[in-house]
């Protein structure tokens, strides 16, 4: 469909291509992360769903919206940390999309030097129109480089 009304039919919004909306989610992680690089958990925590469930490396179970906030409040003003992505992969399908990515971070958020590598899961819902991040995991994988472009 394209979009346009029918009679006797509800109105149905194109959606992206896939590479269009991969390219839309991922420039939104690469703010999230710039952001993130001065310090700054805003604008992480403002593109997650209100039932957002995720697994960061540092913590031992998964963490809710609450637990998140309060990761903004602690991370806060620790803006020396330098993080690379490589986008490994996406898969979408109707109002759910997921990035997979590789980090490397060498710089710690405190400033002291790292040679970190992680491997993130992103998981993004649609309502309306709004992409928000859902849900994800991310696992720290000591001693394994990933190679550019792949």
């Amino acid at each position: 469909m394209n979009g346009a009304s029918r009679p006797g039919r509800a109105r149905v919004m194109a959606e992206p291509a896939p590479d269009a909306l991969r390219d839309l989610l991922w420039a939104r992680e690469l703010k999230i992360y710039a952001a993130r690089g001065r310090g700054d958990l805003t604008t992480y925590e403002n593109a997650i769903a209100p039932s957002y469930l995720a697994w960061p490396p540092q913590h031992a179970q998964p963490i809710d919206a609450a637990a998140f906030a309060k990761d903004v409040r602690t991370f806060a003003g620790n803006g020396a940390e330098i993080l690379t992505m490589t986008l490994t992969g996406f898969s979408a399908d109707g109002d759910t999309a997921i990035l997979y990515y590789a980090t490397h971070r060498t710089r710690l958020p405190d400033g002291r030097a790292a040679d970190e590598h992680f491997e993130v899961v992103h998981v993004w819902l649609n309502r309306a129109g709004d992409w928000r991040l859902l849900g994800g995991m991310a696992r720290a994988r000591p001693g394994r480089v990933y190679p550019r472009g792949e």
